[in-house]
């Protein structure tokens, strides 16, 4: 098998290697061997003589196939023979029906000053897509790393809020903001002057369900800041970067048509 490196040095550069090579032979024998005898007893049941090209894509235009060296046409003809002698059903051998078969291999005459570098201008807009990617990745990162510091900031025991100093101021203006006109105001300066003292805050933990529902404690405010606070937060949590959505090493192989001209 092709390794990534090998896949993408032989996009890049045109390099022709030996585990490539064998790929192109195995792949193409097994193409060869599942695709003749089809046609075979097509042209058979239609009583034609008809003419199977190997080398077309689907846009019939004339692409060829990669081969390095002198093809081997000894290992063709057994390919062929044994594929229509264990596929195509009647009474001849499969040395009797190649011999009805006529093999010709036509060299590709390729002309460089006309071939298109496929390869190369997909190479550099997946390079340039990549490079993009990893940039934003980057300040994702930075930005995530912010995000997870404030976030912990604002999931942190209600105490520890609660005896910060920083928190304390913070938790005074979010006090004053929330307070309706119509409440008492006397609680609110209670709790704003327990805020701004430097007495420790002990929060009182009996009957939290009630604390929860009574705007008058220490306990209902704490909570709601964090939750608040913890709420905003999470909606600057960025988006990580999608990874650019490119040709694999086993799509690259299944496009070499555009491989061409660096070949």
């Amino acid at each position: 098998d092709l390794n990534e490196s090998e896949v993408y040095r032989l996009v890049r550069d045109g390099r022709w290697n030996t585990n490539f090579e064998k790929i192109v032979d195995e792949n193409l024998m097994k193409f060869i061997s599942h695709l003749v005898p089809k046609y075979a007893s097509c042209f058979g049941n239609a009583g034609i003589n008809g003419c199977l090209n190997i080398g077309v894509d689907d846009t019939c235009e004339i692409s060829g196939c990669p081969y390095k060296g002198e093809f081997p046409i000894d290992r063709l003809h057994e390919t062929v023979e044994k594929s229509l002698e264990d596929n195509v059903r009647g009474g001849l051998s499969g040395m009797e029906l190649l011999e009805r078969v006529d093999i010709t291999i036509i060299p590709l005459e390729t002309n460089t000053d006309i071939l298109v570098d496929d390869a190369g201008i997909a190479y550099k807009k997946a390079t340039e897509e990549m490079m993009k990617y990893y940039d934003l990745l980057d300040i994702y990162g930075r930005e995530y790393s912010e995000f997870h510091l404030k976030h912990r900031e604002y999931t942190q025991g209600l105490e520890v809020l609660l005896n910060t100093r920083r928190y304390r101021m913070e938790m005074v203006d979010f006090i004053r903001k929330s307070y309706e006109k119509s409440e008492n105001q006397k609680n609110m300066e209670s709790l704003i002057k327990q805020l701004e003292s430097s007495d420790y805050l002990k929060l009182d933990l009996d009957d939290l369900e009630w604390q929860r529902e009574d705007r008058s404690t220490l306990f209902y405010w704490v909570v709601r800041f964090r939750t608040e606070c913890k709420d905003d937060v999470c909606e600057t949590k960025p988006c990580r970067p999608q990874k650019p959505s490119i040709y694999g090493p086993r799509q690259i192989l299944c496009h070499l048509p555009s491989l061409r001209r660096r070949f």
